[in-house]
C-alpha cells in the first residue's frame, strides 16, 4: 500500500479508502502523542542543560563525553528586528524606513504547502 508522496492514486474501492483514512488518523494520533512526549523531554533537557552550562562555564569536566561550546550567530531577520536597523541606517527618516521595510515584507517569496489535517472532534 506504499505510494510515493504526491503520486495520483487510482480509483480506490470504498473499503480501501476507509482503511487508508483510518491508518492516516491512527498515524496522526500516534505522532501527536510522540510530539507531546518529545516536548516534555525537551523541557527536562533544557533544565538539565542550564545546570550543566552553569557548571561547565566555570570548570572543565575531566574525561567527559560532553563539552561546553560557545558560538556566535546572527539572529533571524524579522520585521521587529529590521526596522531599528533601517532606522539607524537612514538616520531616523521614518518615511524611508517604513517604505523600505514594507517593500521587503510585501515582496517576500511565498510557498504553498499542502497537507491533510484532522478535523476537531473527528472520531476514528
Amino acid at each position: 500500500m506504499e505510494e510515493k508522496v504526491g503520486e495520483k492514486v487510482g480509483e480506490e474501492k470504498p473499503q480501501e479508502l476507509v482503511q487508508i483514512i483510518r491508518q492516516w488518523m491512527k498515524n496522526d494520533r500516534d505522532m501527536t502523542a510522540l510530539k507531546k512526549e518529545l516536548a516534555k523531554r525537551r523541557a527536562e533537557q533544557n533544565v538539565i542543560n542550564g545546570k550543566l552550562i552553569g557548571i561547565m562555564r566555570d570548570q572543565e569536566l575531566p574525561e567527559a563525553d560532553i563539552a561546553y561550546v560557545q558560538k556566535t550567530q546572527k539572529r533571524a531577520i524579522s520585521k521587529k528586528s529590521i526596522v531599528p536597523i533601517l532606522t539607524r541606517y537612514y538616520k531616523g527618516d521614518a518615511a524611508k524606513v517604513s517604505e523600505l521595510s514594507q517593500f521587503i515584507f510585501d515582496n517576500r517569496e511565498t510557498v504553498i504547502q499542502e497537507k491533510i489535517a484532522l478535523k476537531k472532534g473527528a472520531k476514528s
